[in-house]
């Protein structure tokens, strides 16, 4: 019980609660009359003074129970913040001799534990700046209060500092955290459209803030990719009844109510998750697909570290050409009537062919030729060109005969070319003596055969 009002050292008569209140009346009308007591009056005075005591007792930290009521209570009795008052709404303490010790802990003299009880808000003034936070702590000790802050912060929500000792320090009409009259918002949360509610800030190397939002029945997790005065929210990831989606232009998984693990869930485009299965070689492990390759049976079959088919059995393909054997044939035919009187080799007949790297091209010309009118005895050679490239050239040959078909000139030859690509083959022809004739009726032929390696 509080001392404040001293009593006298004598002997305490209050146990019995005043009961016999006419006692001196009693005493003054005795016979004989009975002499008043210092006891009793020492007794009485003490019950009274004890009753003081508790009264002033009611004060609290405060210096008076006036004072005590006039951090909630107008003169005329009116609430000075209303119980729904937002936390916005500060009282000054009037703190005597209040200085700073850290970062995050301030001293002031007597008891006011019971002001700053933990969880309570604060709003500090410092460096011509505020900052707000929470109390973590307060304890008393040799007439000394210390109270260390939590959760400091600027109005935006940036991490702050006591740098120095605070100009003023104001506390809440609500004190918070569970034992409270007002939970802290950590301890509650309720999300309200697209506003963000709860905002995470990295105070690491980052730098990024998160916020956690509602969206038409949906948890958004957003990235803030604006500032901290004028935020821009950005989806990173949507939780709903369909399962898990990250970004907006991600695949949404869903874990199944199964427990399966070893099944994965897409998208389908139309808003449903379906369940994605592992065909032949595909295998689906813990959510993960990855192909089986090999050359077992189901096996995908994959190249080597050469680019190269490994060693399997063919014998079921099918439309592959056997090597040696004729992949395609291109004939070309010249008719006309024309003389060869002339030392210089000219086109008998020509054909162009496309082939592939490492096919052969077998030619094969053939073409009657007559003795002109009047000679006996003619001298010619025949030529072969692929391209602007002599394959071969005949030795000088020697025909008799007059306006009479002499021979027939006809010759093959197997043929490599340099590379894939289309070439064009022409059979030539040139006389040394005498004059011979090709004729229309009699068709001048050359066919080109492009043979697999």
């Amino acid at each position: 019980m509080s001392t404040k009002y001293q009593r006298p050292s004598g002997s305490y008569a209050g146990s019995t609660e005043l009961t016999n209140r006419s006692k001196y009346q009693n005493d003054a009308g005795a016979e004989p009359r009975v002499p008043i007591s210092s006891t009793k009056i020492d007794g009485d005075f003490n019950y009274v003074i004890d009753a003081l005591n508790a009264i002033d007792e009611a004060s609290g930290s405060r210096a008076s129970i006036d004072d005590r009521m006039s951090v909630a209570l107008n003169a005329d009795g009116t609430l000075k913040g209303s119980v729904v008052a937002s936390i916005d709404e500060w009282v000054l303490f009037q703190a005597i001799n209040l200085n700073r010790s850290n970062n995050t802990t301030v001293t002031c003299d007597g008891d006011q534990t019971g002001i700053f009880s933990e969880g309570r808000r604060v709003r500090i003034s410092i460096a011509s700046r505020t900052v707000y936070g929470d109390v973590a702590s307060a304890s008393y000790d040799s007439s000394i209060t210390t109270i260390v802050f939590d959760g400091l912060t600027d109005a935006n929500g940036s991490p702050e500092a006591l740098e120095t000792t605070p100009s003023a320090l104001y506390y809440s009409y609500i004190r918070g955290s569970f034992n409270g009259n007002m939970p802290n918002a950590s301890h509650h949360l309720r999300l309200k459209n697209e506003v963000p509610l709860l905002r995470l800030l990295d105070t690491g190397t980052s730098g990024k803030e998160y916020a956690l939002r509602s969206c038409a029945g949906a948890l958004e997790i957003v990235e803030n990719t604006g500032t901290m005065a004028s935020p821009v929210w950005e989806i990173r990831a949507t939780v709903n009844e369909d399962g898990i989606q990250l970004d907006t232009s991600c695949l949404p998984l869903s874990t199944l109510s199964d427990g399966t693990a070893d099944r994965l869930m897409g998208y389908n485009g139309s808003g449903t998750p379906t369940e994605v299965t592992a065909g032949a070689g595909l295998a689906l492990s813990s959510g993960s697909l990855s192909v089986v390759s090999g050359t077992s049976a189901g096996d995908l079959v994959a190249l080597d570290g050469s680019a190269k088919l490994p060693a399997v059995d063919g014998s079921q393909l099918t439309n592959l050409p056997p090597a040696g054997l004729v992949k395609q044939v291109v004939e070309g035919t010249y008719s006309s009537t024309r003389t060869f009187a002339s030392t210089t080799f000219s086109d008998v007949v020509s054909a162009s062919i496309t082939v592939a790297s490492g096919s052969k091209v077998l030619v094969n010309v053939s073409y009657p030729m007559r003795i002109g009118g009047g000679s006996s005895l003619v001298v010619g050679s025949a030529r072969l060109l692929r391209g602007g490239t002599t394959l071969f050239t005949t030795d000088r040959a020697c025909g008799m005969s007059v306006d009479q078909e002499g021979c027939m000139i006809s010759y093959c030859y197997l043929d490599t070319p340099p590379s894939a690509g289309t070439y064009t083959y022409t059979a030539q022809a040139a006389r040394y003596s005498g004059s011979f004739n090709l004729f229309a009726e009699t068709p001048q032929k050359i066919i080109l055969e492009e043979i697999s390696a």
